[in-house]
């Protein structure tokens, strides 16, 4: 399971608690290969956030989901 990352060609924003660098997401990421879990969130801050959202009602998430994705593309569409 991925989580958005900088340094990349998409995102060239400053890293931050929820959006580390993409060398330090791929080593954290490695590190939980064979944790043995089927679903492992590749990064702790983003576990962190997968356990908030696992705790919300359906309708709140695909609410707060929605309004992400809109936001990003937006953003996305404005740096073209």
């Amino acid at each position: 399971m991925s989580g958005e990352v900088t340094s990349t060609s998409r995102s060239k924003s400053p890293a931050s608690l929820f959006r580390p660098d993409s060398r330090t997401y791929a080593a954290a990421s490695l590190d939980r290969v064979v944790c043995g879990e089927y679903v492992v969130p590749g990064y702790w801050s983003h576990a962190l956030l997968k356990a908030i959202t696992d705790s919300l009602p359906d309708f709140m998430f695909s609410h707060f989901m929605t309004t992400a994705v809109r936001r990003q593309m937006g953003k996305d569409f404005r740096q073209q």
